[in-house]
């Protein structure tokens, strides 16, 4: 079954979308009411995410963090999930290398954070002395 709000393909048996959470008896029957009644409810979303119940947490997760949209190039998706995992390595070392080494300040990117660091101490100097110290963080 397709849901017709979201376009999501999932099993038959389901009451209700797993994505976007719309209950497909309430959609169908607000699709099929005569053009005069009630005009506005068709827009509407008939059940939010939040209202769902009965939905694992394990198979909500999985489609938060891994549904792809059916239309998108796989080559365009394996090249993001590379990049992706490039990033993630890249940032354990970068958590797991004692400071005594300097690995972090010989980094690139040590130079790109680094304006934005001290223009937060000014940026947040007027909330006083404490949120200034802070600033270069929050910067």
């Amino acid at each position: 079954m397709i849901c017709p709000q979201c376009k999501f393909e999932q099993p038959d048996e389901n009451v209700e979308c797993q994505k976007c959470g719309i209950v497909f008896e309430k959609c169908v029957a607000l699709q099929d009411a005569p053009e005069g009644e009630e005009e506005g409810a068709r827009t509407r979303t008939v059940t939010s995410t939040d209202e769902r119940e009965g939905t694992p947490l394990g198979s909500y997760l999985k489609e938060l963090l891994f549904f792809v949209k059916p239309g998108v190039n796989p080559w365009f998706f394996g090249g993001r999930v590379i990049v992706f995992l490039i990033i993630f390595i890249w940032g354990w070392k970068f958590i797991l290398t004692p400071l005594e080494s300097n690995y972090t300040a010989q980094s690139f990117l040590h130079m790109v954070n680094l304006p934005f660091h001290e223009a937060g101490h000014i940026i947040f100097r007027p909330f006083g002395k404490f949120i200034m110290t802070l600033g270069g963080t929050l910067g």
